[in-house]
């Protein structure tokens, strides 16, 4: 079971995407830690291309995106009742 405090989904600077645009990975940063995140990579048709899970003790991780196609993507996280989309392109 996953806990996120309801206080990082509705802060709109809870993580930050970077580079963007990206070609070969994209790394993901956030204020606090303590908890684990469930999270996926869609495209802008809704396809899910990759899934992962950020470790309670990780302020910062990366996402290889080298096998994706060029085009623009969200990194979606989510509890029980609320969701963040981030939107990144890769090239």
């Amino acid at each position: 079971s996953y806990s996120i405090p309801d206080a990082l989904l509705t802060d709109n600077n809870a993580f930050t995407i970077y580079p963007n645009p990206a070609h070969d990975k994209v790394s993901l940063t956030r204020k606090s830690t303590g908890y684990k995140i469930p999270g996926i990579i869609r495209d802008a048709y809704g396809k899910q291309w990759a899934s992962f899970e950020w470790d309670s003790n990780q302020c910062m991780i990366s996402i290889p995106i080298s096998e994706l196609p060029a085009g623009i993507y969200f990194i979606i996280l989510k509890n029980k009742e609320l969701t963040i989309n981030e939107r990144f392109i890769k090239q």
